[in-house]
């Protein structure tokens, strides 16, 4: 878990992933984790549960980030489900 204060530098990821910041926890591994750190995390939680975190705040991921999650976790989202839908009238505030 040490390996993680990078990316938690002043959080506890554990305390973290128990909490209602557990989507957070999720995303930011997805966008920055390394293989030891998504262990760590697929250790913890099962599939379905980083699926589910994943289907809410997969806004909060690069677009490439997004289109391998979307494929390892076999979602429905894709890729146009992270652009807002277009406007009617664009000229319009």
């Amino acid at each position: 878990m040490s390996e993680l204060r990078r990316l938690f530098p002043d959080q506890d990821p554990e305390a973290l992933l128990a909490s209602s910041a557990r989507g957070y926890v999720v995303s930011r591994l997805l966008e920055e984790g390394e293989a030891d750190d998504l262990r760590w995390l697929f250790s913890r939680l099962d599939e379905e549960t980083v699926r589910t975190d994943f289907a809410t705040r997969h806004r909060q991921l690069s677009r490439r980030s997004f289109a391998f999650w979307a494929a390892v976790l076999a979602s429905p989202l894709s890729p146009s489900s992270l652009s807002p839908p277009p406007r009617a009238e664009p000229w319009l505030p």
